[in-house]
């Protein structure tokens, strides 16, 4: 039996089959193979607003929502390098709810039962040179503080020792901390707080939204398919790519109690700026048992959602938020 040609049979065998095995995982991974679910190739439905990409107007929960005094979250995805007005065509901060169906996307939803607004300031402590410089000497500062502590505590024969000892090819600092434990003294740090800027913004609300009527099942369907497509890339350059997802407004509304058809923004909750989703999180039984309608749709829904502003706080940026007369 010729080994080598057993070996070298055994090798290109080998060759073949990882090439054919790489040539079936590229091909089932093709659009229409068995790895993409060749069965949903008839979704989405393409009529008119019966998929995430074609829906328009305003969709509430619940269904008055923008009449309840108690007040609203206003949601609006924009795509990517592109803009969206909504329904403020007037430049005044009244509202206009619209109908679904018609005018830019909005999701209007009950407010939550937590709101939190944090600015988190980054500041470290780090050695202050010149602070330092003006407490030792800018020389002793610089060349170590061993010479001037040893002269001052010791005189002339510390010193003299003090020097004797950098000169012998330790360093100043760790004379210096020799001098230190001979005198009972601890190293008094030279530090201030330095900023470093801020984080960005966080956001995270949580919705119960709960199926009463059948209708509302079609609506919190709606509603969780708008955030979990605009929070989602798309594809680009034949899938080499992604597409970004939109980005988001978020303003909250009070309706008037003596009118509720009158609607203005909020001018004590935070003024967000535009911001990204970063996380959609959504309990279909959050009741902690299934829990369906006669549609099977579930009925205790919760959907929790995390967004990040695109933009730092400044000073300037909060003189521009909305307040009320003081």
């Amino acid at each position: 039996m010729n080994i080598g040609k057993f070996l070298t049979d055994a090798f290109d065998a080998g060759v073949s089959a990882v090439t054919e095995t790489g040539q079936d995982l590229m091909e089932a991974s093709q659009p229409g193979s068995a790895m993409t679910d060749p069965d949903r190739e008839g979704y989405p439905r393409l009529g008119s607003n019966q998929n995430p990409s074609t829906l328009q107007g305003s969709h509430n929960y619940p269904s008055g929502i923008t009449g309840d005094p108690l007040g609203f979250i206003n949601y609006m995805p924009y795509e990517h390098g592109q803009s969206q007005s909504g329904s403020k065509t007037d430049g005044t901060s009244t509202y206009n709810a619209g109908e679904v169906g018609e005018g830019p996307l909005q999701v209007n939803i009950h407010m939550p039962s937590e709101m939190q607004d944090d600015i988190t300031a980054k500041w470290d402590a780090e050695e202050d040179l010149f602070a330092k410089a003006s407490q030792l000497g800018i020389k002793e500062s610089a060349m170590g503080s061993a010479f001037k502590l040893g002269k001052d505590l010791l005189g002339d024969a510390g010193a003299e020792l003090a020097e004797k000892v950098t000169l012998g090819g330790i360093d100043a600092d760790t004379a210096k901390k020799s001098v230190d434990r001979r005198l009972g003294h601890a190293v008094r740090p030279f530090e201030s707080q330095f900023f470093g800027g801020v984080d960005y913004r966080t956001f995270s609300f949580t919705h119960k939204l709960i199926a009463f009527e059948r209708s509302d099942t079609i609506t919190i369907n709606k509603i969780i398919k708008t955030f979990r497509y605009h929070s989602s890339p798309g594809l680009a350059l034949n899938g080499l790519a992604y597409k970004y997802p939109s980005s988001w407004r978020i303003r909250f509304f009070h309706a008037d109690p003596k009118n509720t058809a009158n609607v203005k923004e909020s001018l004590w909750l935070p003024t967000i700026k535009r911001c990204v989703l970063t996380k959609v999180g959504v309990n279909h039984f959050n009741s902690d048992t299934p829990t369906y309608h006669d549609n099977f749709a579930p009925v205790d829904i919760e959907l929790s959602l995390e967004f990040q502003e695109a933009e730092f706080v400044t000073k300037e940026s909060i003189l521009k938020e909305t307040q009320p007369v003081w």
